[in-house]
């Protein structure tokens, strides 16, 4: 099949990939053709139903789940794919019509080395119904990052932290300045602080590190 580079493309790639193989049925073009339509009618029917299916089966699910309670997270799956669908080249990909492994063969017992093999392009399915190696790496990668991204959010806050802890540090020294030697009533006073680093987070799933630069500058009146 043609590349599919956007949504727009799988269309015109899934006729000319039955324009092809209609061909070798009859030598008169309007055979071809005719079938062709009548496969096309045929394939957006049954795509509408199953994307259909799809999306109510995920919404019974989801609604199981929350009758269960807790916090459960679903990995929206069928949702990645229509990302996949919508932008392939983001993913990179190239064709989301064809499929890498010879007709009949199963994923399960494909390989490259196999005669057949299409390794012309990146393709979203490895055979009729299996997504590619690249397709589960991705797949595998979303669902990574939701059980990751909690963890994640928590490090979000670090460098906020460490800023307010640098202020109270620039305050409490100045306040124990204060303590030692008071300055003259009605005498203003003017004080100061920088505090900043470099703080690295390693846990398990969640990496990262944060950078904070903090300046404090006041002002302090001597009343009595």
């Amino acid at each position: 099949a043609a590349a599919t580079p956007a949504l727009p493309w799988r269309p015109q790639a899934t006729r000319s990939a039955l324009l092809a193989a209609a061909a070798t049925v009859s030598s008169n073009p309007f055979i071809p053709q005719l079938l062709v339509d009548q496969l096309l009618a045929g394939y957006e029917t049954a795509a509408e139903q199953a994307s259909a299916l799809t999306d109510y089966y995920n919404q019974m699910e989801e609604k199981g789940l929350e009758q269960h309670g807790g916090n459960i997270a679903r990995a929206d799956i069928n949702g990645l794919f229509k990302e996949i669908l919508a932008n392939p080249q983001a993913f990179g990909l190239t064709n989301t019509v064809g499929m890498a492994c010879p007709p009949g063969v199963s994923a399960s017992a494909c390989s490259s080395a196999m005669p057949g093999f299409n390794a012309s392009q990146d393709y979203l399915f490895a055979d009729h119904l299996h997504p590619g190696p690249q397709v589960h790496t991705i797949i595998a990668q979303y669902i990574q990052s939701i059980i990751a991204a909690p963890v994640q959010a928590t490090y979000l806050n670090q460098s906020v932290q460490s800023m307010a802890q640098g202020s109270r540090t620039t305050l409490d020294s100045r306040y124990q300045q204060l303590r030692q030697g008071e300055n003259p009533v009605g005498s203003l006073g003017m004080f100061g602080g920088y505090s900043g680093g470099d703080q690295r987070y390693v846990n398990n799933e969640a990496a990262g590190n944060g950078e904070h630069n903090n300046l404090t500058v006041g002002v302090d009146d001597q009343r009595t």
